[in-house]
Protein backbone atom coordinates (compact mmCIF):
# COMPACT_ATOMS: atom_id res chain seq x y z
CA UNK A 1 0.00 0.00 0.00
CA UNK A 2 2.95 2.40 0.92
CA UNK A 3 6.28 0.68 -1.87
CA UNK A 4 7.96 3.29 -3.01
CA UNK A 5 7.37 5.92 -0.08
CA UNK A 6 10.88 6.29 2.82
CA UNK A 7 9.60 4.42 5.80
CA UNK A 8 11.69 2.49 8.98
CA UNK A 9 11.30 -1.09 10.21
CA UNK A 10 10.13 0.36 13.78
CA UNK A 11 9.21 3.63 15.39
CA UNK A 12 11.95 3.57 17.89
CA UNK A 13 14.62 3.39 15.44
CA UNK A 14 15.10 7.35 16.02
CA UNK A 15 18.20 7.95 14.27
CA UNK A 16 16.60 6.90 11.08
CA UNK A 17 13.72 8.48 11.57
CA UNK A 18 15.56 11.84 12.14
CA UNK A 19 17.82 11.03 8.90
CA UNK A 20 14.14 11.43 6.86
CA UNK A 21 14.49 15.14 8.01
CA UNK A 22 10.06 15.05 8.75
CA UNK A 23 8.73 18.26 8.60
CA UNK A 24 5.81 16.69 11.15
CA UNK A 25 5.47 13.18 12.57
CA UNK A 26 1.98 11.96 13.54
CA UNK A 27 1.45 9.67 15.94
CA UNK A 28 -1.52 7.46 17.26
CA UNK A 29 -2.78 7.35 21.21
CA UNK A 30 0.28 4.35 21.14
CA UNK A 31 3.15 6.08 20.21
CA UNK A 32 6.17 6.06 22.92
CA UNK A 33 6.00 8.84 25.15
CA UNK A 34 10.06 9.14 25.25
CA UNK A 35 10.23 8.47 21.78
CA UNK A 36 7.82 11.78 20.92
CA UNK A 37 10.13 13.58 23.42
CA UNK A 38 13.02 12.89 22.03
CA UNK A 39 11.79 14.15 18.55
CA UNK A 40 10.86 16.82 19.91
CA UNK A 41 14.52 17.80 21.30
CA UNK A 42 15.60 16.90 17.80
CA UNK A 43 13.70 20.42 16.34
CA UNK A 44 10.99 18.07 14.96
CA UNK A 45 7.07 18.68 15.33
CA UNK A 46 5.08 15.56 16.75
CA UNK A 47 1.13 15.47 16.76
CA UNK A 48 -0.66 13.04 18.46
CA UNK A 49 -3.62 11.88 17.24
CA UNK A 50 -5.01 10.13 19.99
CA UNK A 51 -7.68 7.36 19.15
CA UNK A 52 -8.27 5.71 16.01
CA UNK A 53 -11.23 3.60 16.15
CA UNK A 54 -12.64 3.72 13.07
CA UNK A 55 -14.98 5.81 11.29
CA UNK A 56 -15.71 8.12 14.18
CA UNK A 57 -12.45 8.75 14.83
CA UNK A 58 -11.11 9.16 10.75
CA UNK A 59 -13.86 11.78 9.76
CA UNK A 60 -12.32 14.58 12.59
CA UNK A 61 -8.48 13.26 11.82
CA UNK A 62 -9.01 14.00 8.06
CA UNK A 63 -9.91 17.80 9.40
CA UNK A 64 -7.06 18.22 11.94
CA UNK A 65 -4.46 16.49 9.10
CA UNK A 66 -5.91 19.00 6.46
CA UNK A 67 -5.61 22.05 9.25
CA UNK A 68 -1.68 20.80 9.86
CA UNK A 69 -0.93 20.33 6.80
CA UNK A 70 -2.65 23.42 5.40
CA UNK A 71 -4.86 21.88 3.02
CA UNK A 72 -8.09 22.26 3.91
CA UNK A 73 -9.64 21.95 0.45
CA UNK A 74 -7.88 18.60 -0.12
CA UNK A 75 -9.12 17.46 3.32
CA UNK A 76 -12.49 18.35 2.69
CA UNK A 77 -12.70 16.42 -0.69
CA UNK A 78 -11.23 13.44 1.08
CA UNK A 79 -13.81 13.52 3.50
CA UNK A 80 -16.87 13.82 1.10
CA UNK A 81 -15.14 11.20 -0.92
CA UNK A 82 -14.89 8.87 2.30
CA UNK A 83 -18.26 9.42 3.37
CA UNK A 84 -20.05 8.80 -0.24
CA UNK A 85 -18.13 5.79 -0.41
CA UNK A 86 -19.58 4.91 3.14
CA UNK A 87 -23.26 5.45 2.06
CA UNK A 88 -22.84 3.67 -0.73
CA UNK A 89 -21.65 0.48 0.94
CA UNK A 90 -24.76 1.07 3.75
CA UNK A 91 -27.50 1.96 1.15
CA UNK A 92 -26.08 -1.48 -1.05
CA UNK A 93 -27.88 -4.04 1.52
CA UNK A 94 -31.35 -3.42 2.81
CA UNK A 95 -32.08 -3.71 6.99
CA UNK A 96 -34.20 -6.77 5.99
CA UNK A 97 -31.55 -8.83 4.36
CA UNK A 98 -28.85 -7.97 7.09
CA UNK A 99 -27.39 -11.25 8.82
CA UNK A 100 -26.38 -11.26 12.74
CA UNK A 101 -22.36 -12.14 12.08
CA UNK A 102 -19.26 -12.09 14.71
CA UNK A 103 -15.86 -10.99 13.64
CA UNK A 104 -13.72 -13.54 15.77
CA UNK A 105 -10.32 -14.26 15.70
CA UNK A 106 -8.21 -17.38 17.68
CA UNK A 107 -4.64 -17.87 18.63
CA UNK A 108 -3.96 -20.50 20.99
CA UNK A 109 -6.17 -20.52 23.66
CA UNK A 110 -6.93 -16.71 23.21
CA UNK A 111 -10.64 -15.79 21.71
CA UNK A 112 -10.94 -12.38 20.78
CA UNK A 113 -13.21 -10.06 18.62
CA UNK A 114 -14.09 -6.89 17.42
CA UNK A 115 -17.32 -4.64 18.35
CA UNK A 116 -19.38 -1.66 18.46
CA UNK A 117 -16.64 1.41 18.91
CA UNK A 118 -13.92 0.14 16.97
CA UNK A 119 -13.03 -0.49 13.11
CA UNK A 120 -14.40 -4.16 13.28
CA UNK A 121 -17.68 -2.57 13.95
CA UNK A 122 -17.96 -0.46 11.39
CA UNK A 123 -16.70 -3.01 8.33
CA UNK A 124 -19.26 -5.48 9.84
CA UNK A 125 -22.21 -2.05 9.51
CA UNK A 126 -20.93 -1.15 6.36
CA UNK A 127 -20.82 -4.48 4.90
CA UNK A 128 -23.97 -4.96 5.35
CA UNK A 129 -24.16 -7.50 8.94
CA UNK A 130 -25.91 -6.84 11.97
CA UNK A 131 -23.48 -7.00 15.14
CA UNK A 132 -24.04 -9.81 16.88
CA UNK A 133 -21.80 -9.43 19.30
CA UNK A 134 -23.18 -5.45 20.26
CA UNK A 135 -26.56 -7.21 20.12
CA UNK A 136 -25.41 -9.47 23.29
CA UNK A 137 -23.56 -6.01 24.95
CA UNK A 138 -20.18 -6.52 24.15
CA UNK A 139 -18.38 -3.71 22.82
CA UNK A 140 -14.08 -2.62 21.38
CA UNK A 141 -12.02 -5.26 21.70
CA UNK A 142 -13.85 -8.33 23.49
CA UNK A 143 -11.99 -10.88 24.85
CA UNK A 144 -14.42 -14.15 25.03
CA UNK A 145 -14.79 -17.51 26.50
CA UNK A 146 -15.43 -20.42 24.49
CA UNK A 147 -18.68 -20.78 26.42
CA UNK A 148 -19.99 -17.24 25.64
CA UNK A 149 -19.25 -17.29 21.74
CA UNK A 150 -21.36 -21.10 22.05
CA UNK A 151 -23.82 -18.66 23.64
CA UNK A 152 -24.13 -16.65 21.02
CA UNK A 153 -23.96 -19.38 18.58
CA UNK A 154 -23.30 -17.43 15.30
CA UNK A 155 -24.50 -18.67 11.96
CA UNK A 156 -21.66 -16.31 10.45
CA UNK A 157 -18.33 -15.77 11.25
CA UNK A 158 -15.80 -13.26 9.91
CA UNK A 159 -12.60 -13.60 10.33
CA UNK A 160 -8.92 -12.95 9.13
CA UNK A 161 -7.39 -14.99 6.24
CA UNK A 162 -6.37 -19.17 6.93
CA UNK A 163 -8.21 -18.31 10.00
CA UNK A 164 -11.11 -20.66 9.90
CA UNK A 165 -9.50 -24.23 10.28
CA UNK A 166 -8.27 -22.60 13.41
CA UNK A 167 -11.81 -21.23 14.70
CA UNK A 168 -13.70 -24.53 13.30
CA UNK A 169 -11.03 -27.28 14.80
CA UNK A 170 -11.34 -25.53 18.17
CA UNK A 171 -12.41 -28.10 20.61
CA UNK A 172 -15.94 -26.52 21.72
CA UNK A 173 -16.03 -23.81 18.70
CA UNK A 174 -16.53 -26.59 16.31
CA UNK A 175 -20.24 -27.18 17.74
CA UNK A 176 -20.50 -23.20 16.23
CA UNK A 177 -23.11 -22.73 13.61
CA UNK A 178 -20.94 -21.36 11.59
CA UNK A 179 -19.04 -24.38 11.36
CA UNK A 180 -21.78 -26.41 10.66
CA UNK A 181 -23.60 -27.09 6.90
CA UNK A 182 -26.20 -23.97 7.26
CA UNK A 183 -23.56 -21.77 8.45
CA UNK A 184 -20.30 -20.41 7.00
CA UNK A 185 -16.64 -18.85 8.17
CA UNK A 186 -15.95 -15.89 5.90
CA UNK A 187 -11.99 -15.41 5.68
CA UNK A 188 -10.95 -11.50 4.61
CA UNK A 189 -7.74 -11.22 2.28
CA UNK A 190 -6.07 -8.10 1.92
CA UNK A 191 -4.77 -5.95 4.16
CA UNK A 192 -7.58 -3.48 5.36
CA UNK A 193 -9.24 -5.66 7.82
CA UNK A 194 -8.50 -4.11 11.10
CA UNK A 195 -7.25 -0.70 9.35
CA UNK A 196 -9.23 1.81 11.39
CA UNK A 197 -9.15 4.54 8.73
CA UNK A 198 -9.79 4.85 5.33
CA UNK A 199 -9.27 1.39 4.78
CA UNK A 200 -12.28 0.50 6.21
CA UNK A 201 -13.81 1.06 2.90
CA UNK A 202 -12.21 -1.73 1.78
CA UNK A 203 -12.45 -4.04 4.35
CA UNK A 204 -16.28 -3.55 4.85
CA UNK A 205 -16.57 -3.85 0.60
CA UNK A 206 -14.73 -7.36 0.65
CA UNK A 207 -17.11 -8.40 3.10
CA UNK A 208 -20.04 -7.53 2.03
CA UNK A 209 -18.91 -9.17 -1.76
CA UNK A 210 -18.76 -12.12 -0.35
CA UNK A 211 -21.43 -12.27 2.54
CA UNK A 212 -23.88 -10.47 -0.33
CA UNK A 213 -22.08 -12.06 -3.49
Amino acid sequence: RFGGRAHVASSDQLEQLIELEPDLVVVSKFADENLMARLREAGILVFDLGETRGVSTTLPNIRTLAALLQARDRGAQLEARFSLELQALDDAVDDADRPQGLFLTVYGDSISGGSAGTSYGDMLHYAGVRDLAEEHGYREWPQYTPEQIIAMDPALVITEPNMAAAICGHSVLAELRACGPEGRVVEVAGGYIGDPGLGVVQAAAAVQALVHP
